[in-house]
């Protein structure tokens, strides 16, 4: 059976377009408990997509962060120049594969060239 996920932060999007649908469509009086309730729903959902992509975006940062360090820890040999957007041409998989790359490399030679051109070739250059 497969799971579909739902990202979370694109229900809110849609919530959202549907209530400011909603909310220019039916041209609601001012003073009308249906007017407030449009505008207050759509309030709460502004501040949740914001908290949930703060969250989110932290989270990523947290992540990025600890691959950098044990990226650090584990090259020997830094033969690759990053701008510091490596992490940013990884998904997640490709990071944790980079650094079993090197975790499978004798130590002394840990090479991130090699190590992140067993992952994606197409992000090493060939002229090295």
């Amino acid at each position: 059976m497969a799971v579909v996920r739902i990202d979370t932060s694109l229900v809110l999007i849609a919530i959202w377009a549907v209530l400011l649908v909603i909310f220019l469509v039916l041209d609601l009086p001012p003073r009308s408990v249906t007017f407030w309730t449009v505008i207050g729903a759509a309030i709460l959902i502004g501040v949740m997509y914001m908290v949930l992509t703060h969250r989110d975006t932290r989270r990523s940062q947290r992540e990025t962060a600890e691959w950098r360090r044990r990226l650090n820890e584990l090259v020997d040999i830094n033969d690759f120049d990053d701008d510091g957007h490596l992490a940013e041409f990884l998904d997640n998989s490709e990071r944790q594969r980079v650094i079993e790359a090197l975790e499978q490399m004798p130590k002394g030679s840990r090479s991130l060239r090699q190590a992140l051109h067993s992952v994606s070739p197409d992000l090493v250059p060939n002229d090295a």
